[in-house]
């Protein structure tokens, strides 16, 4: 809901300050980017009964098993994002033509946006199995600060700041997740990737 509200706030804010023409771009770019936001929500859909029971059970076993795929997916999630991003001009002209001028850039920070949006998805699960609001919480301080900074953005450097800032809030927003799903449910990301704790 967070990431379609923001989407509402730009396209609201380009038909605004900037023009047609612009929220064609801006469109185009987000809907090319969109698929790592449908990476993360596949995967969700897939292990979501397995991420319930495990946090359920608080099996640690099974919380080390899930931990290593949200690894796994934020590397895949990188990867991608890092892929799109460096093929964006050649994706935008064999897509779109040459009608969209500031497309290259725009696809480039919407799919570093996308990137975060989709590797928060762990953590989005742990909080709703923990029923904690304050998801919601984050998802409106991150929309708010969107619409603020987006539109400083917008008015002052152009479209291409605008989905900047969009990039920034989606990382905010995945920083402010981890950091909350850690405290409510914490999940051994440490032992994951091989650091043992050191007993005193």
């Amino acid at each position: 809901m967070s990431a379609w509200s923001r989407t509402g706030i730009d396209r609201l804010l380009l038909s605004a300050f900037a023009g047609g023409a612009l929220i064609g771009s801006y469109a185009a770019a987000f809907q090319i980017s969109l698929v790592l936001f449908t990476l993360g929500r596949i995967f969700r859909t897939a292990w979501e009964p397995r991420m319930l029971r495990a946090l359920a059970d608080h099996d640690p076993a099974s919380l080390l098993q899930l931990t290593r795929l949200f690894l796994l997916l934020w590397l895949i999630v990188a990867a991608l994002a890092c892929a799109v991003a460096v093929a964006a001009e050649p994706i935008c002209r064999l897509m779109l033509g040459s009608d969209y001028p500031d497309s290259p850039q725009l696809l480039y920070w919407a799919v570093i946006g996308q990137a975060f949006l989709a590797m928060k998805v762990a953590d989005v699960q742990v909080m709703h199995a923990r029923r904690t609001a304050i998801l919601g919480w984050i998802s409106l301080l991150t929309t708010l600060l969107h619409l603020v900074l987006g539109y400083l953005a917008l008015r002052h450097w152009g479209v291409v700041a605008l989905v900047q800032v969009s990039a920034l809030t989606f990382l905010l927003g995945f920083m402010l997740t981890q950091l909350a799903g850690q405290i409510c449910a914490p999940l051994p990301y440490g032992a994951a990737v091989g650091i043992r704790r050191c007993r005193s």
